[in-house]
């Protein structure tokens, strides 16, 4: 369900105060309703992105909706990071205890052991990078009628799973996030799974080879038993070109021995590497040739679309 879906309930519901609340008149309208089933989606998210997200231009009027719900104790918010020092840092947003109570009534997961007060003072640029590839996916399924987000699940709201090594070792593995999208083709509905990896280049080759030797065996059971389905694809977004190669030859490394050690080939396409700024490219972030596989030198858009009937 897309955002756009989100938008078209029926009718207001009243919300219950919250801890602290200053107003016992809250209404959850359309847009307060949007607004939580997006931050219960993406967790930390600003003004700005909540706005392009759904809203088109309109961001005085969702922050002053923003005030409104933090006014009743349904969201929190702090500074964040300031891109220059003119100007006010942006805050940054996240549901408070009673939203999340709201938003598991109606179907989406929350976090375990989450303290929202403190949790809103933790975002960093990696946190951020997650939020900044979820509003390009959000205005990508909105843009095209073709694709459908189905399923998103943010890395707060994911469990860790203990992968263990055919030599006896183990590693924890929690993608930052999984989404699941549902593509209509001429044949008919076809769904598309993917595991979001945002890098930082913090990671050195050792520790970066080791987390992708885990993502290989993650694949078959332990990501199975998850999320209920076989269809995967790792996608690694990379802040330069250099350290796409990079990524690129640890992969290529990795899925080299494990081939060896398995005694199976690894599918071409299990793995996404672009070093494209979804902020920049917004919607074109997955339908410009922008990725890059393993062992294949040219770039392909992540995601084909058919073109319309009028263009064939």
């Amino acid at each position: 369900m897309t955002a756009e879906a989100f938008a078209k309930t029926p009718r207001p519901e009243p919300a219950r105060p919250g801890r602290g609340s200053t107003s016992s008149s809250l209404v959850l309208g359309k847009t307060k309703r949007t607004i939580l089933h997006l931050l219960g989606r993406h967790v930390f998210l600003r003004a700005d992105q909540i706005c392009a997200m759904a809203f088109g231009n309109s961001l005085p009027f969702i922050r002053t909706n923003l005030r409104e719900l933090r006014a009743a104790g349904w969201v929190v918010h702090q500074p964040y990071l300031r891109d220059n020092a003119i100007g006010k840092a942006p805050y940054i947003y996240t549901l408070d205890t009673p939203a999340w109570e709201w938003v598991q009534h109606l179907g989406l997961p929350a976090p375990m052991r989450f303290r929202p007060s403190e949790e809103i003072g933790k975002p960093s640029p990696h946190t951020m990078a997650i939020s900044d590839f979820g509003v390009a996916l959000e205005r990508f399924c909105r843009a095209h009628a073709l694709v459908d987000l189905a399923q998103y699940r943010h890395e707060r709201v994911l469990p860790y799973a203990s992968v263990r090594f055919p030599d006896g070792a183990s590693r924890r593995v929690r993608p930052d996030a999984w989404m699941q999208l549902a593509i209509a083709r001429p044949d008919g509905l076809k769904q598309r799974c993917y595991v979001l990896e945002t890098d930082r280049a913090s990671e050195f080759q050792t520790d970066f080879r080791e987390k992708i030797r885990a993502l290989l065996f993650y694949r078959r059971e332990a990501y199975v038993q998850l999320f209920g389905t076989q269809s995967i694809a790792y996608l690694f977004t990379v802040p330069s070109v250099h350290r796409r190669e990079l990524v690129r030859t640890y992969i290529e490394a990795e899925i080299a021995d494990h081939e060896q050690l398995v005694g199976k080939k690894v599918r071409p396409d299990l793995f996404w590497i672009t070093e494209a700024d979804p902020r920049e490219l917004d919607t074109a972030f997955f339908t410009e040739p922008l990725w890059v596989h393993p062992f294949v030198s040219d770039a392909v858009p992540l995601i084909d679309l058919p073109l319309p009937a009028a263009d064939i």
